[in-house]
């Protein structure tokens, strides 16, 4: 007597065509998540629609949808060269805290795609800490440390904005000075 429990097959062609349904109805949706936004890209042009937070639905295959994060940010510059009035050389660690307008990520996008940090933040803020710190002498540089943040966050703010960055804050962390100019202060006293 055969007491086994026939159970039918899944052939290999139900199963096939059960992954690929998956697959394509996974692709005709996307899921922004909290703090970002989605910028669609058609047949790989930006197309200028942005999705808000929340679950959308897209044209599969030729339809992408980009995922910017629209949260603060930290940057950090560690050992950033500046000179001071007075020629100093010296190296700070600094960091920003920065945010994309989030109703322009389209807008970076294009012109950046995800390289803003790279190829804007960063060379701005070196920019913003030269420019700053070249307006004090090096014996003020750790008396207004607070004033030269500021300074700086200001130029970083000015230079950003017209790329629909927003600069929060700026964090003075060190300041080190050449050691030469450290071997005359140590003199000095």
């Amino acid at each position: 007597m055969n007491t086994s429990i026939h159970r039918p097959s899944i052939k290999a062609s139900t199963l096939a065509f059960i992954v690929i349904g998956l697959l394509f109805l996974s692709s005709v949706f996307t899921i922004v998540g909290p703090g970002e936004r989605g910028v669609v890209v058609t047949h790989g042009e930006v197309t200028g629609q942005v999705f808000d937070e929340g679950f959308h639905f897209k044209m599969p295959i030729v339809t992408k949808v980009v995922k910017m994060d629209v949260k603060f940010q930290m940057l950090n510059l560690l050992q950033a060269p500046a000179t001071s009035k007075d020629g100093e050389s010296i190296t700070v660690d600094i960091h920003a805290k920065y945010s994309l307008e989030s109703d322009k990520v389209s807008t970076i996008y294009k012109a950046q795609q995800n390289n803003y940090e790279s190829e804007l933040i960063k060379p701005a803020f070196q920019d913003a800490i030269s420019q700053s710190i070249a307006q004090y002498q090096a014996s003020k540089l750790l008396v207004d440390r607070v004033q030269i943040s500021n300074l700086i966050a200001e130029n970083l703010g000015k230079s950003l904005k017209q790329f629909h960055i927003n600069v929060q804050e700026i964090f003075l962390e060190n300041i080190e000075f050449s050691e030469s100019y450290s071997s005359a202060l140590e003199k000095k006293l």
